[in-house]
């Protein structure tokens, strides 16, 4: 009796962990700033982190790259968080969202401004306001713990469930084991199983465990029903994307398998796949376009989807092949697997990280050129 006892107190400490409880995620640390290794240089060729002053031109993404170079102390530049705040701060007042993520996340802990929980929280309100997902979990945090606003459950349970619709995987993670042993009144354990299975999707090492424990508390029927719920619950997974996403290594190893018998699709534009590399005997057909303008709403180029997408890919590529879709980091190529999947092809496959995977899992490039395989607007 003794050993049930023990056993299930370890059961329910593994599904109430729910990792730390403090700032989620700065931006340029991943995804998110993925040209972080570029230098940048102002007109006279000095790298722009070495400048002490902001210009008028400076858009909001360039500030809080400079930013992260003082906060991260990288690019020759010395660790600064002075610095990082008074670059966050400059980007921030100009409605950036992950710059205001990251000045409240300064706030929080303290570094290069006194801490402040009150002003981290109203910094991360703002950009949760604005679809920041690592601030809508923090400020889900700090709400479930009376940090710097006024204690509420429900308001931080919202706040949370919103960062995970939008991806956030420890949010979804977190969400989980709220829902799965709170109180009886917000208490649901089928949707806590559903998110589990979306930060599983994801990646999440622990998730998988946390399925584990959970189905052994669980009944036969909630297990079920949250088995047979096919639709994920996280807006970017539903259960067709998530069935049809390949490894970098594992779509190389299916390349070389398979041969001439898998397309690889690149939807990257036209002047990424001509003017640079690619895999070799792919097809380009971009699934948007980049105009010559900018947009100050999102700080950066206009795009533009291509509407003659699938006619296009329909004419070029045979339905029934199997279809390999990649794009630069793979965020095009999973919005051109839906567009594919919703058209009736089947055998299509988006390759995780894209091309930047493919190329650091040891893959081959080209830069050879077939009249067939580019894109040609008609």
């Amino acid at each position: 009796m003794r050993a049930a006892r023990v056993w299930f107190g370890l059961l329910f400490a593994l599904l109430v962990w729910t990792g730390s409880a403090h700032a989620c995620g700065w931006y340029g640390d991943g995804d998110s700033d993925d040209d972080d290794d570029v230098v940048w240089v102002d007109a006279q060729g000095v790298p722009i982190a070495a400048a002490t002053k902001p210009d008028a031109t400076s858009t909001p993404r360039a500030l809080t790259k400079r930013g992260n170079l003082y906060r991260k102390g990288s690019e020759g530049v010395a660790q600064n968080f002075v610095q990082a705040a008074r670059w966050y701060r400059l980007a921030a007042e100009r409605g950036f969202a992950p710059a205001q993520n990251n000045l409240a996340m300064l706030y929080e802990q303290g570094l290069g401004v006194a801490r402040d929980q009150f002003e981290a929280a109203r910094w991360y309100r703002k950009a949760a306001e604005q679809g920041n997902g690592a601030a809508a979990h923090s400020l889900g945090q700090m709400l479930l713990e009376g940090r710097g606003v006024i204690k509420n459950r429900g308001e931080g349970l919202r706040w949370i469930r919103v960062a995970a619709e939008h991806g956030h995987r420890s949010a979804m993670m977190e969400l989980a084991g709220l829902l799965f042993t709170g109180p009886a009144k917000t208490r649901d354990r089928v949707e806590a199983y559903r998110w589990w299975r979306a930060a599983a999707v994801r990646g999440d090492p622990a998730a998988l465990a946390r399925l584990k424990a959970a189905r052994a508390v669980m009944t036969a029927a909630e297990v079920a029903q949250a088995e047979s719920s096919a639709d994920l619950v996280a807006k970017d997974d539903s259960p067709d994307v998530a069935q049809h996403r390949l490894g970098a290594a594992e779509a190389i190893s299916r390349w070389r398998t398979a041969g001439k018998d898998f397309a690889v699709l690149d939807v990257r534009t036209a002047e990424e796949y001509v003017y640079g590399r690619h895999v070799p005997g792919a097809y380009n057909v971009p699934v948007m376009f980049l105009e010559p303008r900018w947009n100050p709403r999102t700080d950066g180029p206009v795009t533009r989807l291509n509407r003659e997408f699938l006619s296009t890919v329909k004419a070029k590529i045979k339905r029934g092949r199997p279809l390999m879709v990649i794009c630069r980091t793979g965020e095009r190529s999973a919005y051109a697997v839906k567009r594919l999947l919703s058209a009736g092809f089947q055998q299509v496959f988006d390759v995780q990280g894209g091309f930047n995977a493919w190329l650091a899992a040891g893959g081959p490039s080209s830069s050879s050129l077939d009249r067939e395989h580019i894109y040609q607007r008609r």
